[in-house]
């Protein structure tokens, strides 16, 4: 089974298995497809039916928008525009850019959405992405030669909802995170009374004060099912980044999707890494950016203090079989895989 179907496969299960518990009969789901992942809602209480409903606009819309591929959307526009040419994006775009932004420098530019370019040579884009060809990975010279092309201080934020480039060749893509903010607005139309689970294609949103169990993939094939859970209540966003989401394998090495500063795989021993955010503490679309930035400044700068900066929790595996907790509060984690030991 694909290990990224595996991850929301099994978050949906438990989060079902939870959910049913304490439904009442105005329960409502409703499956989507967006951003090239599923999305699964499953919602009670005032109006459920009508706001599911208006979820498939909201999804459809901002996938139209994010995808670098479709012609008309903000990125495609800033991905196809020349250096110096002042580019106009929606609301919610620049809303996502001003937070790249943010990030990469916050992060000293381990988060950077500027990478799409690497992304398309090393064939992790939607475009480009095909497991059922032979792969080989870029050359050496050719990654030097789009390393450079990679900086998004070069992305110009004017105002207005408009931008433009001072690198003609930079391109930018909302990979790591599109689904948390399509999350984050899915939210703003829920009611007060409303309960539920809104899973984005794994990143995970609870609502209402019920408790609720999530769980979390093991990033390699295990005896067993999951590698442990998240008891949560409403408030919760917990997401995923791992280097078993989309990858190749070639001669026994993993190129995984998550690019490093040097343009390649990010290679420091990290299978996974789990946000978790209580009681409202981060949005979605921060956790998002965090799953990322985490797993690639694991090794080489302090990700313990950007957790602690935005109020958050992180549970990250190691590829020896081995995990760590950071900032997770007792009672929350439990761990399933017993073929895993804490460090």
């Amino acid at each position: 089974m694909n290990k990224a179907f595996k991850k929301i496969l099994l978050t949906i299960l438990l989060a079902v298995s939870a959910f049913s518990l304490t439904a009442c009969n105005t329960e409502k789901t409703e499956g989507y497809y967006a951003f090239g992942t599923y999305i699964d809602v499953k919602i009670s209480g005032s109006g459920a039916s009508k706001i599911l409903k208006s979820y498939f606009s909201l999804f459809e819309g901002l996938t139209n928008d994010f995808d670098s591929e479709v012609s008309g959307g903000s990125l495609y526009k800033i991905n196809h525009a020349a250096a110096e040419e002042t580019v106009t994006v929606s609301a919610d775009a620049y809303a996502l850019l001003t937070l790249a932004k943010e990030m990469y420098e916050a992060t000293d530019g381990a988060f950077n959405i500027a990478t799409y370019g690497l992304s398309e040579l090393w064939k992790f884009t939607s475009a480009t992405y095909n497991t059922f060809v032979a792969y080989t990975p870029p050359s050496a010279e050719d990654v030097s030669a789009a390393l450079p092309h990679c900086n998004l201080d070069n992305l110009v934020l004017l105002g207005n909802n408009t931008v433009k480039k001072t690198d003609g060749a930079l391109k930018v893509g909302f990979g790591a995170l599109a689904k948390g903010y399509a999350g984050d607005l899915a939210l703003k139309k829920l009611g007060a009374k409303n309960k539920g689970i809104l899973n984005v294609g794994g990143t995970v949103f609870t609502v209402g004060e019920d408790s609720k169990v999530i769980a979390i993939t093991n990033p390699r094939d295990s005896s067993f099912s999951y590698f442990g859970t998240l008891t949560v209540s409403g408030g919760a966003v917990i997401c995923t980044s791992g280097d078993y989401e989309r990858y190749y394998t070639v001669g026994g090495t993993r190129y995984h999707h998550i690019l490093g500063k040097d343009g390649y795989p990010v290679n420091n021993g990290v299978a996974s890494v789990t946000i978790v955010s209580l009681n409202g503490a981060a949005n979605g679309a921060m956790c998002d950016v965090l799953s990322t930035a985490v797993f690639a400044m694991i090794g080489n700068a302090d990700y313990e203090a950007l957790l602690t900066a935005k109020n958050v929790g992180a549970i990250i595996i190691y590829s020896n079989n081995t995990y760590k907790t950071v900032g997770i509060p007792d009672g929350v984690f439990k761990l399933t895989d017993l073929g895993y030991g804490n460090v």
